[in-house]
């Protein structure tokens, strides 16, 4: 590869860092990541679940190392990098001082000992909720940032501006801070309608000057600084752009880019957004919706179901031999649903849900046959409930994340949903990150750069011949949830 102007995409997950470096038409010049060591911490029995950020630095610089030695094999550099981006889990919180470095621990999205803060919440706002369709969980910023103003007086006292994590990595990069992106600030309150934040939450004792400023994703922040630069390797002359969150990032590098498409994301957990024209309001506050930067909305949400569920019911097994033959089961005579921890938020609310799996399983590979299925029916009634919100209904799936990589997983899926899914060739949250960034380097929207950018690897279609089974087993599995109380019949 000859000189050419690349674009960097950063993805602090739960797990670790991963960074793409890619040319503005999508050709990916390198990739790398690098994993957290001890990523969490659990000093209580509240639920809490903690991240230094000191390790996101750290991991962060590790894998632009890597990214450099694989770029100088080709004849690139760091000075080829024109503009980057980063993303980072939504709802995870970071207390900063006035520099934007961080006063404690971040509050991760999953960290739950905010749940009274959140009812609290969604009392004292609930003009703001019932206008939004916004109901605040403990996953959510806010109800973290008021937990940190009740309960550790003396850090919030000490706190210039509530951040998110994508926040903290671009003032470390940049030595700017204060300014955050609307996907991010969702969840800590923001109101994605009016572009301001709410009157209410001074009223709970979250004051105005310790709430950032809120810009699209994609808005420039500044040029690497020097010392960043001599920290990882970076070039002074590479711009840097808010972010945005990680199931954000994941739709813009999926392939779905009108109405009707939806990206559907198997990490940790299970995140879904589409597109529309409209805000979309759901009186339960089950969905929320994005701002995207080209002023279109992303409505969609995040369950607790998902790969770290499966990870937690089914440790220790050989996926890919089990995914295998799980597609030769599906669908079993099992009804079943994966959580961990426990509560559900999306597709349906049930704080109170745990795992469960009904009927008389042959043996444990039944069990999780049941569990994928299980996931593709909770994408199934995800759609279902937003085309009954007044969203374009459903034309295909476009999936993402580390459950995609599985064929044999997403063929069930194909068959659970009834709809095709379909794989982008460089998927991922970083890749996302990168095509926020190209579109800042040509001036085009993000929908036309990530046209651009993605290129469908493959293409499942659902099986005629598995429909009838399938749709009985559906039947069937919200009959389960019914029972439960989770949703109604």
């Amino acid at each position: 590869m000859t000189h050419q102007r690349l674009v960097l995409g950063i993805d602090v997950g739960t797990q670790g860092v991963r960074v793409v470096a890619a040319s503005p038409t999508g050709s990916v010049a390198a990739r790398a990541g690098k994993a957290f060591i001890d990523t969490e911490t659990r000093p209580g029995p509240d639920g809490r679940f903690e991240q230094e950020c000191g390790r996101w630095f750290e991991a962060l610089t590790a894998a632009l190392g890597d990214l450099w030695a694989q770029l100088s094999l080709q004849g690139l550099g760091p000075a080829d990098v024109v503009a980057l981006a980063a993303d980072s889990t939504s709802g995870t919180i970071v207390p900063v001082d006035a520099a934007g470095r961080p006063l404690a621990p971040a509050i991760m999205y999953s960290d739950q000992r905010s749940r009274s803060e959140a009812e609290l919440v969604n009392e004292i706002g609930a003009d703001f909720c019932n206008r939004t369709g916004v109901r605040f969980g403990a996953s959510y910023g806010l109800p973290k940032a008021l937990w940190l103003a009740q309960h550790e007086p003396d850090v919030w006292e000490r706190t210039a501006y509530v951040a998110h994590a994508s926040d903290v990595i671009v003032a470390w990069l940049t030595g700017v801070a204060g300014t955050t992106d609307a996907n991010n600030a969702l969840k800590t309150g923001h109101d994605p309608a009016t572009g301001a934040w709410p009157d209410f939450m001074a009223a709970m004792g979250i004051a105005p000057e310790k709430l950032p400023k809120v810009r699209h994703a994609g808005t420039p922040v500044g040029a690497v600084s020097a010392d960043a630069a001599a920290a990882t390797g970076l070039s002074v002359t590479t711009q840097v752009l808010l972010g945005t969150t990680d199931g954000c990032a994941e739709q813009f590098a999926s392939g779905a880019a009108t109405p009707g498409q939806w990206n559907s994301v198997l990490g940790s957990t299970l995140v879904l957004k589409g597109l529309s024209s409209d805000f979309v309001r759901d009186p339960d506050g089950v969905v929320y919706c994005h701002r995207h930067p080209d002023g279109l909305w992303m409505p969609g949400g995040a369950a607790n179901t998902g790969c770290r569920a499966l990870d937690a019911k089914f440790p220790g097994i050989d996926r890919e031999a089990w995914n295998r033959e799980a597609l030769n089961r599906a669908p079993t005579q099992l009804s079943a649903y994966v959580l961990d921890p426990p509560g559900e938020r999306f597709p349906f609310r049930a704080p109170d849900a745990v795992g469960f799996i009904d009927g008389v399983a042959d043996d444990v590979r039944d069990m999780y046959s049941a569990g994928l299925t299980a996931i593709g029916f909770a994408e199934r009634l995800a759609l279902q409930r937003l085309c009954v919100l007044g969203c374009e209904p459903a034309q295909c799936v476009f999936t993402t994340g580390g459950g995609a990589t599985s064929d044999e997983w997403a063929q069930i899926r194909a068959d659970a949903l009834g709809l095709p899914v379909l794989r982008a060739q460089s998927p991922g949250a970083a890749m996302g990150c990168a095509v926020l960034a190209a579109a800042h380097m040509l001036g085009v929207p993000v929908r036309d750069a990530a046209r651009q950018m993605t290129v469908v690897d493959r293409v499942w279609q659902p099986r005629p011949e598995a429909r009838a089974q399938f749709d009985a087993a559906y039947g069937q599995w919200l009959a389960s949830l019914a029972g439960r109380g989770w949703i109604t019949a």
